[in-house]
């Protein structure tokens, strides 16, 4: 689709199940809770002092109804807020209105034609920027908005932590003839997501269903796109939310994190040398590493990646109305082959991972099998039923945060 129909297309489904509606009755109690929550995300976990916030110049690229930037006016922010969906601009001048305590300005405006020659403290680009026509240039826009050592905060569909996510919309685009059928095999085979989603996020499994699954745009960046797109557009990192694992000094399961130095700032190296080899391994499977890291092991688990990237790439980005059958099964052959070299150094959990593995060719040979639509559609929900890890607990992950400095 072109950009004006990826647009519109989203736009739409945005349009009837908005998933950030939820907040439109929030009361001051509410706020104040989700404020608290937010505050600690970013001091916990983004290792951001709330005191930078104060009387800076923030940008939230897509908005939604304000409630996920309402806490940095709160930090101290004068906030300016855009987003091309109607309801969720309404949406976010009442929630300003109400609750904000700096000036604000709420913009009704296509995120690639908002033109403001002005240049931010803070940029703001929060689950957005895979839901567009062109996931690269909505970030690159996002940077160029920032002044020399300003922030940009991205939360970002990662292709690993997607794929399970993925492989449930090409499990249902497969199997359903329009949207009505989508809706009704994802709470048959996806119910405990869905439940789950509901559980810990407050939207409706509606809004959750159109989100994630009739939503006909999610093309999402690998760690390693990330740090390319960093490197290049001379951003560098101060943080994640991602655990960091450095392969070279992994010993005794010890977790290393993102150094919070600004000196770090001024080596262009420092995103480089990260790896990001067992993060990708991690999230696309949802399982631990093991104890058991050695030098050794960085060549095989580079080949590790490398198939997986291939696995993970030929499912991203699908549509239900663009829809392209693939088949993963020489691939899941060679990755399966590519774990059992590394059975004397684990630095993964294989015996759980090759589970994971099996469950996921178990899928697919029923998906390119020429049993009838009906038969396929009981086979895959009694393998999900089963499942041990595929689909189950969080199943991935939905969105990754990087913080970057622009030098």
């Amino acid at each position: 689709m072109n950009k004006k129909k990826v647009l519109l297309a989203v736009n739409k489904v945005y349009n009837e199940q908005n998933p950030s509606n939820y907040f439109i009755s929030a009361n001051k109690k509410n706020v104040k809770q989700l404020v608290n929550n937010k505050k600690k995300f970013l001091i916990e976990r983004l290792k951001l002092p709330l005191k930078i916030f104060k009387n800076s110049e923030l940008l939230d690229l897509g908005c939604g109804s304000g409630q996920n930037t309402i806490n940095y006016d709160w930090a101290g922010a004068k906030c300016t807020l855009v987003d091309y969906d109607k309801k969720s601009t309404v949406n976010a001048r009442n929630l300003f209105g109400k609750f904000a305590k700096n000036k604000f300005k709420v913009y009704r405006k296509d995120l690639f034609k908002f033109n403001l020659k002005k240049k931010f403290d803070f940029v703001i680009s929060n689950g957005v920027a895979h839901h567009t026509f062109d996931t690269v240039k909505s970030i690159k826009l996002a940077i160029n908005f920032l002044k020399k050592d300003g922030i940009l905060i991205l939360g970002l569909g990662e292709t690993n932590g997607f794929f399970q996510r993925n492989l449930q919309r090409y499990i249902l685009y497969s199997l359903s003839e329009n949207e009505d059928e989508i809706i009704k095999l994802s709470k048959l085979f996806f119910k405990d997501n869905l439940k789950r989603a509901h559980k810990y996020g407050g939207r409706t499994v509606k809004q959750i269903i159109h989100d994630t699954y009739i939503n006909p745009k999610i093309d999402t960046l690998s760690f390693y796109e990330i740090k390319n797109l960093f490197e290049k557009n001379n951003l560098y990192l101060y943080s994640s939310d991602e655990e960091e694992y450095f392969l070279e000094k992994f010993t005794n399961n010890k977790k290393y994190y993102f150094s919070l130095k600004q000196k770090n700032f001024k080596n262009k190296n420092y995103f480089a040398n990260k790896n990001f080899l067992l993060n990708s391994l991690i999230n696309f499977s949802s399982i631990e590493n093991s104890n058991k890291v050695q030098n050794k092991s960085l060549k095989i688990l580079k080949d590790l990646f490398f198939i997986q990237s291939k696995i993970t790439h030929k499912i991203k980005d699908q549509s239900f109305h663009a829809f392209k059958k693939v088949s993963l099964n020489a691939l899941l052959k060679d990755y399966k082959k590519t774990i059992n070299l590394l059975k004397k150094i684990e630095p993964i959990n294989i015996k759980e991972t090759e589970n994971f593995l099996n469950e996921l060719s178990e899928v697919f040979i029923v998906m390119d099998s020429k049993i009838d639509k009906i038969s396929k559609i009981k086979k895959i929900n009694n393998i999900i039923k089963k499942n041990r890890i595929l689909f189950k607990g969080r199943g991935g992950k939905g969105l990754n945060y990087f913080v970057g400095m622009k030098l």
